[in-house]
């Protein structure tokens, strides 16, 4: 008898492997779902979920294999030793909890998945290959080294398997989906594959040893059945134990999430009944869940004239539609408060439709809209009144905005008309100003700072209106100026009656400084007819006088006398006369000219009033005409005037200077010092009148005083090649 004789010749039942396969994918699937659990769970739940599912899957897999064997049948009879049968379930159980352990971490990495299968993939193999060694048979087990090899690269190659697709639908929902399906199957082909290519790695032959049956049992078909059915029952439980720890997690969660919501729910079944109500309502409308139980929403919340509006929202849900609205409500106070709701159908236990209704309240909102609307509205009024509108320009998107008197100001209406830089805005700038603006508008992203412009527009009519624009920036985090924003206003009217005031201004100057010429010259005809007439009339009345004294017989005292006492009359009136004359036009003036007539009026001056007074002259001869001589020598003496009547000054010094094309006379006293009230005051006529004689000229006029330092007053005007006079003149 050869060796090829002894050897025998199994065979398998293909039921019994169907069933195995059967076991294969509910042992992957529950491994799938219970890898989800163990990750959820915490502290002793976890460890409990671990070895149940541990165990549970360990059953799965242990049973899977034996399911297998037991397909498996010889010629002989087979019998199983049972310690080692419990042996190779622990293998079972150890491998399967590693696994969950492994695929519950937050993260698994490629080396850590590789150890891992490796570690699995072994357990696999050691809980095979003992459950071979359990057999109990009158025959010799011989193995196929290369079909070894392949089972144990197939257990690793499962294993790795098993964890990357139980890492990747732990956190699954418990449904019967595709994918979860097709990797359960996956899972349980790999499983299968393994199992029986192990088993075809093992060939018997006879033998004539006595096989030791001290703990060994036999298993027969009812037994083969009691297995599967019974490990397919531990599976079923784990499944179903499962998927009421995941309901029941869900649902305390639901439960949460209802009673944390940040909004007010109400939840109402098919009738409008309050079936609960979270902690927001009772904060919110003062109700406690218990006295909202069973009761209408409308008998709760909803004043009377808004039930109808409720009762149709309610309808509207009832029939499937989803409500967003607001409105008025009541707390159980009787305080109303203002809502936003939303009312969502939802499918009741019974088939009805309830509601799902959230409510907010908006009560701040409304006001602060409220606040808003009024604001506009005073701003827009304020902005009518004041013809000054509002803008705001984006520099990045070009997005202009204007407010409604900005659209009136440019013409436009606001109802009808969009603000655009290039349709509204640049149009209406007039034709000389474009450039200006355009160079503006380019220039915008790069000055940081806030400035005024000043800009005319053309309306539709043809009028023109003087625009006074005042733009500020708006920057980023960066600095950058990303924004425009300003207010214009419509300045025409004050830009005519700027205008009309400078008209005026230069009218009324003009008429001074004619009145001024006019009153010169009539100072000048007055003293000359004064000299001229009136001198010449005295003189000839004393020259009379004179002769009939002399007539006078002797011995006439009192005649004598008299003639006299008119003869020194007549000699202080010539006087008077001269001075009257030299006071409306000092004959110097004309005569010798500017330095010469300062210089007298300053020796007059401390003649007069015993106050010091020295003038400095230049180097080189003064020479100007008539009408820039009389206008410093005018206020040189009305500035004396002023000391002598003000200052009480013990000394006054001038000067006289050319100072490049320009006359120059400035004049000091040591006195009290002119304050900014005496400057500012109405009834200073004669500093007014010395500026006016300055300006007339187009020259300055200042005048400084410092509080008992005395005073300052500078004056410069453009000079001028003098005309020539005529004789006499």
């Amino acid at each position: 008898m050869t060796a090829q004789d002894l050897v025998l010749a199994g065979s398998y039942d293909y039921r019994v492997i169907a069933v195995s396969v059967v076991i294969a994918i509910a042992a992957s699937y529950a491994a799938l779902d219970l890898a989800g659990r163990v990750t959820a769970a915490r502290g002793w739940a976890w460890l409990a979920w671990l070895i149940g599912g541990a165990t549970a899957m360990g059953i799965g897999i242990w049973s899977m294999h034996y399911t297998g064997m037991l397909a498996f049948s010889l010629p002989i009879p087979i019998e199983y030793d049972w310690p080692t049968v419990l042996l190779s379930l622990l293998a079972g159980v150890l491998s399967s909890g590693f696994a969950l352990l492994v695929v519950s971490r937050g993260k698994m990495g490629a080396l850590r998945v590789v150890a891992a299968s490796i570690f699995m993939g072994g357990g696999i193999v050691a809980l095979h290959y003992t459950a071979m060694a359990a057999m109990r048979l009158a025959a010799m087990c011989r193995y196929s080294r290369p079909l070894v090899a392949l089972s144990v690269v197939l257990a690793i190659a499962c294993s790795l398997i098993s964890l990357w697709l139980a890492f990747l639908f732990r956190d699954e929902p418990t449904r019967w989906g595709l994918r979860k399906v097709a990797s359960a199957v996956l899972m349980g082909a790999a499983i299968f594959a393994m199992h029986y290519t192990a088993m075809a790695a093992a060939s018997f032959t006879r033998s004539a040893a006595i096989p030791d049956l001290s703990h060994a049992v036999s298993i027969s078909t009812l037994g083969t059945a009691g297995i599967a059915l019974a490990t397919l029952m531990v599976l079923g439980i784990a499944l179903l134990t499962s998927l009421v720890d995941r309901l029941q997690e869900q649902r305390a969660l639901l439960g949460e999430l209802f009673e944390q919501a940040p909004q007010a729910v109400v939840l109402m079944n098919g009738d409008n009944r309050v079936v609960r109500v979270n902690r927001e309502f009772t904060r919110i409308f003062g109700y406690a869940p218990r006295e909202t139980l069973g009761r209408r929403l409308s008998d709760l919340i909803v004043p009377a004239e808004f039930r109808e509006e409720f009762e149709r929202y309610t309808e509207l849900v009832a029939h499937g539609q989803r409500v967003e609205a607001e409105g008025v409500r009541q707390r159980e106070d009787g305080s109303r408060l203002y809502v936003s709701l939303v009312g969502v159908p939802v499918s009741m236990p019974s088939g009805q439709i309830g509601v799902y209704a959230i409510y907010r309240d908006i009560t701040e909102r409304k006001r602060a809209e409220e606040e808003l609307r009024r604001s506009e509205a005073y701003l827009a009024a304020g902005q009518k009144l004041s013809h000054t509108g509002s803008w705001a320009w984006n520099l990045s998107s070009g997005d202009l905005y204007w407010s409604q008197e900005t659209f009136r100001i440019f013409g436009f209406d606001a109802a009808k008309t969009k603000a655009s830089v290039a349709e509204t805005f640049l149009p209406r700038i007039h034709p000389e100003d474009r450039p200006r603006i355009e160079q503006a508008l380019r220039e915008a992203p790069m000055v940081a700072g806030n400035y005024e412009v000043d800009y005319r527009i053309v309306l539709p009519d043809g009028s023109v209106r003087h625009i006074h624009d005042v733009v500020y920036p708006l920057a980023n985090e960066a600095g950058q100026v990303v924004e425009r924003y300003g207010v214009v206003r419509d300045v025409t009217e004050g830009k005519q009656a700027e205008e009309q005031l400078r008209l005026s201004h230069d009218q009324l100057r003009a008429l001074t400084a004619q009145l001024q010429s006019v009153r010169e010259e009539e100072r000048t005809r007055v003293a000359r007819e004064i000299h001229d007439e009136l001198g010449q009339a005295l003189t000839a009345i004393k020259l009379d006088v004179t002769a009939l004294v002399r007539e006078l017989p002797e011995g006439r005292g009192p005649a004598v006398q008299r003639s006299q006492s008119i003869l020194k009359l007549l000699d202080e009136t010539i006087q008077s006369v001269q001075r009257i004359s030299t006071d409306l036009r000092p004959g110097i003036l004309d005569d010798l000219g500017l330095a010469a007539a300062l210089e007298w009026a300053a020796e007059e001056f401390e003649a007069r009033t015993g106050t010091k007074c020295r003038i400095t002259m230049p180097d080189e001869d003064i020479t100007t005409d008539p009408d820039r001589a009389t206008v410093l020598f005018r206020i040189f003496q009305e500035t004396l005037t002023n000391v002598a009547r003000h200052a009480k000054a013990t000394e006054v010094s001038a000067r006289l200077a050319k100072e490049d094309d320009h006359l120059a006379l400035e004049v000091r006293d040591n006195g009290l010092g002119i304050g900014a009230e005496q400057l500012s005051a109405a009834g200073s006529l004669g500093i007014l009148g010395m500026r006016e004689r300055a300006l007339k000229l187009g020259g300055e006029f200042t005048i400084q005083g410092v509080q008992g330092s005395g005073t300052t007053v500078k004056v410069r005007i453009p000079g001028a090649e003098p005309k020539a006079r005529g004789v006499g003149t």
